[in-house]
């Protein structure tokens, strides 16, 4: 059985207002092993106490938004760990990117262009569900190419859009792999999520790091961003969709 850890980056909103502030909106997945989830879990709770000894390591998330604010006022009583200059924030980055080279973990990442969407479909499916939809579809691919076979079921975070939308996506999901020249067969991912609160299932939060760094890549157009390159080897290649560097660009 594999996991596949979901978050999201960007909105899905296509006002003008919102495709004007944000283009593109991201949905990615982290897929592991059921037999690694431990020591993931393991490795980042201790990740947590070596570096906030005095603090509940539940009490802390590995998220972009968190990570940012510390770079750019690390040392300061304003930061998010103001026990932390930059240095040592560098330091904490850099191993939480190293997981990544320790344990096998598989990704995948669907870039929605808002703008093209729009001006290609009259009355679009919204960017979520289009990209929860290819997401499946590439889950799928990843699970029937392992020899053996192997399930797979969605984690998704429990404030997440998937919650409140989830047979809308599921119908989505399986038009377009009906009308794909290649069907995907869905039924390999189980249908329904495993919801989790992130502070509770940690591994969540890596999901959340590794969607920035592919919608940033994306809407710079500059895959050369240091944190993006040290997930690019893990990224699943499509081969029926257009993508650069693994993240499925669409509308292509």
């Amino acid at each position: 059985m594999y996991f596949f850890y979901l978050d999201e980056s960007g909105t899905s909103s296509i006002s003008p207002k919102s495709i004007k502030e944000s283009r593109y909106f991201v949905l990615g997945a982290l897929a592991l092993h059921e037999s690694n989830w431990r020591v993931v879990d393991d490795y980042l709770t201790q990740l947590k106490q070596t570096y906030f000894p005095q603090v509940d390591f539940r009490q802390l998330e590995f998220k972009t938004g968190i990570i940012k604010s510390a770079l750019a006022k690390a040392g300061t009583p304003a930061s998010p760990w103001p026990s932390l200059d930059k240095e040592k924030v560098l330091l904490l980055i850099d191993e939480l990117y190293s997981i990544f080279e320790k344990i096998p973990f598989t990704m995948f990442f669907v870039a929605i262009d808002k703008l093209m969407l729009c001006q290609k479909y009259s009355d679009p499916y919204l960017p979520y569900s289009v990209a929860f939809a290819l997401l499946w579809q590439q889950a799928a691919r990843f699970l029937r190419s392992l020899n053996p076979p192997e399930l797979g079921i969605f984690v998704v975070d429990e404030h997440q859009e998937t919650q409140k939308r989830l047979a809308h996506f599921e119908h989505v999901a399986e038009s377009l792999d009906q009308r794909s020249p290649r069907p995907a067969g869905l039924d390999i991912v189980i249908e329904r999520p495993f919801f989790v609160n992130s502070k509770e299932f940690q591994v969540i939060q890596l999901a959340d790091l590794c969607a920035y760094n592919a919608r940033r890549v994306v809407s710079s157009h500059n895959y050369d961003y240091e944190y993006f390159k040290r997930i690019e080897p893990y990224i699943f290649k499509p081969i029926t969709l257009a993508h650069q560097h693994g993240v499925i660009i669409y509308p292509a």
